[in-house]
């Protein structure tokens, strides 16, 4: 009877430290101290391998420290250890990869994201657009700018299509959509230089 007692309390002080250990890299976090916390939570994860949650939440102090290639990896472990969260983590990887420059790795990431979770397409077909203009393809980028610069409320995107058009040096139509958007934001300041760089 003893040893199983024995484990039982080995267990808990084994939870206990993890839970005080979690504690204490989330208020690194808080105070943004984010070096500190990810040394934390990388002690953390060595002691509890392929918990998603885990994975997750460390992968987003990464990001938050533009530590874009680790958030990457992370996010990638968590799709391994939870293949069912696929959609919940997708996104997220695919903008680390962007932002990390590995354009031609994140399109495939958003075009899937914007063709099988509705309520993150636009902001997949932004990371899309971002990326392929990144990767140098200019005119499926405009494609996709001009389509979400069909919801007039989207300035980024409008503002996207400017871009584009003016890189295109396609002076006449990039001067034509700056002028529409200063026309409702006079003070935006892209828009100002876009116009007379054009």
């Amino acid at each position: 009877m003893i040893k199983p007692l024995f484990l039982l309390a080995a267990l808990s002080l084994s939870i206990s430290t993890f839970a005080a250990d979690l504690n204490q890299a989330r208020m690194l976090v808080d105070q943004k101290h984010y070096a500190e916390a990810i040394a934390v939570y990388e002690v953390l994860l060595t002691e509890q391998t392929g918990q998603a949650d885990l994975l997750i939440e460390a992968a987003r102090v990464n990001a938050w420290a533009d530590r874009h290639p680790a958030a990457a990896e992370l996010y990638r472990q968590a799709m391994a250890a939870a293949p069912q969260r696929r959609y919940d983590v997708l996104l997220p990887l695919a903008w680390q990869l962007a932002w990390g420059g590995r354009h031609d790795e994140a399109i495939p990431l958003f075009r899937e994201v914007a063709q099988q979770v509705p309520a993150q397409k636009t902001e997949a077909l932004h990371g899309l657009a971002e990326s392929l203009a990144a990767s140098k393809q200019l005119l499926p980028a405009l494609d996709v700018y001009r389509a979400l610069a069909a919801d007039p409320s989207d300035l980024k995107a409008r503002k996207g299509e400017a871009r584009i058009l003016l890189w295109l040096e396609r002076h006449d139509e990039a001067i034509l959509r700056y002028r529409a958007i200063l026309d409702t934001q006079p003070s935006d300041k892209e828009a100002q230089i876009g116009l007379a760089r054009a």
